[in-house]
């Protein structure tokens, strides 16, 4: 069953950036952690998105600063000055919204899971570290206009 999720929430992040700007996305394949999962030392955004139902979970995305910049740039057609402006967080929280709507509904249908969303969460800044204790962590690891982006998943309970 996480087989389905992975396959999911990997397709809907490639379909979901794919069709929002004019971008490439390369997939690597998802890697089974059960560590915390910490993005770079470098500026970036990440969104988390948490689902819940007969099983739950939640799907991180981090985008490197300049990348959400520019991203937010294209969807706008505005100039912006840091990566921290409301624009720039709201477009990479809704791109995390978007995948993981369409993610869950293909579950839903699926494998009726009656899983529903929480509101996106976004937090910006450098040195991110994410625990999630008890709980194993999937991550995917993507190349967009030369930038590594990361899909995050994390699953609990089986059907």
């Amino acid at each position: 069953m996480h087989q389905d999720f992975l396959n999911a929430f990997g397709d809907a992040f490639k379909s979901t950036v794919e069709d929002m700007f004019d971008f490439t996305v390369q997939l690597a394949d998802f890697t089974e952690s059960t560590s915390e999962f910490e993005a770079t030392d470098s500026p970036g955004i990440a969104s988390i998105v948490g689902f819940k139902g007969k099983v739950s979970g939640r799907c991180l995305l981090w985008f490197p600063a300049p990348l959400a910049v520019s991203a937010t740039e294209d969807l706008i057609e505005e100039s912006i000055s840091s990566f921290k402006s409301q624009d720039v967080l709201f477009a990479i929280n809704e791109i995390n919204n978007m995948l993981s709507g369409n993610a869950i509904t293909l579950l839903n249908n699926k494998l009726g899971l009656s899983l529903m969303l929480s509101p996106p969460s976004v937090f910006a800044g450098s040195f991110m570290i994410l625990s999630t204790s008890k709980i194993t962590n999937y991550l995917l690891p993507s190349t967009i206009n030369q930038e590594q982006v990361y899909l995050n998943l994390a699953i609990e309970g089986s059907v």
